[in-house]
């Protein structure tokens, strides 16, 4: 049974009413039509809430709320409603009651179901939580044993899933007001601590803000922490972490600000040390810059860090923390799973997607290190869900190649670069996608460098191609190719500041062309754009939840926003052959107010196969977990993977980032399709 059919199943709705309005006995005695007919749903927009909100649980048609019903049957109703609320579990209803208690102009009614089901109703506001107020928007349901169950909003449709024997219906509206810190601190998630196991294990546990960060380093790895935390405008002093020395680093957040991202570095050998310590905030302030990777990388990132824990003898060990909500996304949205049929591209890596229409093309790939697979041109039928490959003619690509890249303007296709085992190159091709005709533009040693792993973009009459590595080093030049005057154009050359790499983001935003992240020796997060009128190039400085440094990650354009998941965080010592570090996380970069937002809060991020749980049991011994609603194509995250082929994308009308197959941490190759698909773009 799909979510469309068992959300027709449903027998009660809640829509505003005055509340806290008693009933007569005589009026208890009121008999209320009972209709029998199908429940039918009907979705609003989230209407202004007066200062007085109003719930009603309704029973069958719309027909028996309009405005010619009496005020006391309303009432009856809304009593018959609240009389369900017994039998609920005591731990659940323990847990609504707590997460809305600190709001003005909110309302919640547990309303009993068709035997064994359970419908929660939680009005919610569209505000963020920046210090004491609670981000709605980003709603979030956790298990006891830390697994999300509901992690997005859409402002007006009802968002829901079924638990077990229990409903979570969602949806949005009114005012709020700052929530206590009792509530706040107690929807704090946990994650684990990384680095060795030896020592003592210690919590500072949660607060309402982290205030300063005194790191103490020792000869050889860092030998002392502290942490000073506010809570109610009072500074709470953490304890000793380690062995004092005499040289103590201080950090110190500002009032308005917050720590969002840490970034830590385990002794390469044992890695039962840490021996290096980077904090970054909200506002991109950061205590110091690691250029070069000192030991074994992990992050700890996910919202507003809000305190921390670990081991430690005379030495820090390991760190973990706890975050919270932090700010209001600009941009909502969800990961579904496509569903494939047909002969696909199957399992590999370092391939390359474009789409045209509702076709989604594929070429290139491995699914064995550093040797390609094959130059069959794959396409994927969005009506039909299905794989064939493509009936080609013309001037077909020599080489089965990886690293290559292909992006689409109109109805043609723009393949470029990639190379076969033995490092020959591919030079610069064209496929009409209505002749299915391959036509070779500029042969290999005619055109821009050849390379691989290099990035490209287009916008309506240029194709771009930026960076990547040559036959003898990394590049970090951009060239342009002018589709109607069928030419290259060396744009200006990259000041210092843009250093040579492979493995970056490359997409062009508002007429300019943005240079995101890539590895030039080790991973790298500075952010870049060209501007073509000028001829020139600026660097930014971004902010917020910025994701770690990385490369070759999937990456796609949406609005305003650039939006990234997934890359390399560590090369492996293998180099190409291994996994390397590989991690999740979905990110959004605002190119107009620079701020980074992470748009999966709380999902889980691993490196190396090792998953950082966030959650700390909030429904007590409740056994939650998802139940069978969301059918294949509604709600599913990719695993942690890099190198998998992405393009900006369109499904069913919404726009988002479309990403195929990829590595994984086990160094297997993935053959899944999935689409981050943005509610508003």
């Amino acid at each position: 049974m799909n979510a469309k059919q068992d959300w027709n199943q449903f027998a009660w709705e809640v829509e505003d009413l005055p509340r806290n309005v008693e009933l007569s006995d005589s009026e208890k005695d009121v008999e209320v039509e009972d209709v029998t007919e199908e429940p039918s749903v009907v979705v609003e927009e989230p209407a202004v809430v007066a200062e007085e909100p109003v719930v009603v649980a309704k029973r069958g048609k719309r027909k028996l709320i309009d405005p010619g019903v009496e005020s006391r049957k309303k009432q009856l109703l809304c009593q018959r409603a609240a009389e369900h609320n017994s039998g609920v579990s005591g731990d659940l209803k323990t847990f609504i009651e707590a997460m809305v208690s600190g709001f003005e102009c909110l309302e919640l009614k547990v309303l009993r179901l068709k035997n064994p089901r359970v419908i929660i109703s939680l009005m919610l506001s569209n505000k963020g939580i920046t210090g004491n107020s609670l981000d709605v928007r980003k709603a979030t349901f956790i298990d006891s044993t830390g697994s999300v169950l509901s992690t997005s909003l859409s402002p007006s449709i009802p968002y829901y899933c079924f638990v077990y024997d229990f409903a979570i219906f969602v949806t949005t509206g009114c005012n709020i007001r700052k929530i206590d810190q009792a509530q706040a601190k107690a929807m704090a998630q946990k994650l684990d601590a990384k680095g060795g196991e030896k020592g003592d294990v210690w919590d500072d546990g949660v607060h309402e803000n982290v205030r300063k960060v005194y790191v103490g380093k020792g000869q050889d790895c860092i030998a002392f922490v502290k942490f000073e935390y506010v809570d109610d405008s009072e500074v709470v002093v953490g304890d000793e972490h380690g062995e004092q020395t005499q040289e103590v680093e201080e950090f110190e957040i500002d009032e308005d600000d917050y720590i969002v991202y840490v970034e830590a570095f385990r002794e390469k050998v044992t890695q039962e040390t840490i021996v290096a310590l980077k904090f970054e905030t909200y506002k991109g302030k950061t205590n110091m810059h690691i250029e070069t990777s000192p030991g074994v990388k992990f992050v700890l990132q996910g919202g507003k860090i809000v305190g921390f824990h670990g081991r430690s003898t005379d030495v820090l060990h390991s760190l973990g923390a706890y975050v919270s909500f932090s700010s209001t996304l600009d941009s909502l949205g969800n990961w579904i799973k496509v569903g494939q049929n047909g002969e696909g591209p199957g399992l590999r890596c370092s391939h390359a997607i474009a789409q045209v229409g509702n076709k989604i093309y594929s070429f290139g790939g491995e699914f064995t290190p550093n040797v390609p697979i094959d130059k069959d041109l794959y396409v994927f039928d969005l009506e039909t869900k299905s794989w064939s490959i493509a009936p080609v003619t013309g001037d077909i690509p020599h080489l089965s190649c990886l690293g290559v890249r292909m992006v689409s303007v109109g109805s043609t296709l723009y393949v470029f670069g990639g190379r076969d085992a033995s490092r020959n190159y591919n030079g610069f091709y064209s496929f009409d996608t209505n002749t299915s005709e391959w036509k070779l533009l500029t042969p290999v040693e005619e055109g821009p460098a050849p390379r691989s792993f290099h990035s490209m973009a287009a916008d309506e009459t240029n194709v771009y191609v930026f960076g990547g590595v040559g036959a003898t080093e990394r590049l970090k030049t951009l060239d342009a190719y002018n589709i109607v005057d069928q030419k290259w154009v060396q744009c200006a050359t990259p000041g210092e500041s843009v250093s040579i790499r492979g493995g970056a983001g490359l997409q062009v935003v508002q007429g300019k062309v943005w240079v995101v992240y890539g590895f030039n020796g080790c991973e790298i997060d500075d952010v870049h754009y060209y501007d073509p009128v000028e001829d020139t190039w600026t660097q930014v400085e971004t902010f917020g939840e910025k994701p770690s440094a990385r490369s070759v990650f999937a990456s796609a354009v949406v609005g305003k926003h650039i939006v990234l998941f997934g890359g390399e965080i560590a090369m492996d010592p293998q180099a190409h052959v291994g996994p390397g570090q590989l991690i999740d996380g979905t990110f959004a970069l605002n190119t107009e107010t620079l701020k980074w937002e992470r748009l999966d809060k709380f999902g889980k991020e691993e490196e190396t196969g090792l998953s950082i749980h966030v959650g700390i049991p909030i429904l007590g011994d409740l056994d939650v977990s998802i139940g069978n609603v969301l059918n294949e194509e509604e709600k599913e995250t990719p695993d942690v993977r890099g190198w998998s082929a992405s393009t900006s994308g369109k499904i069913d009308g919404k726009k988002g980032l479309l990403l195929h197959g990829g590595k994984a941490v086990t160094n297997d190759r993935f053959d899944d399709l999935f689409f981050y698909e943005f509610d508003s773009a």
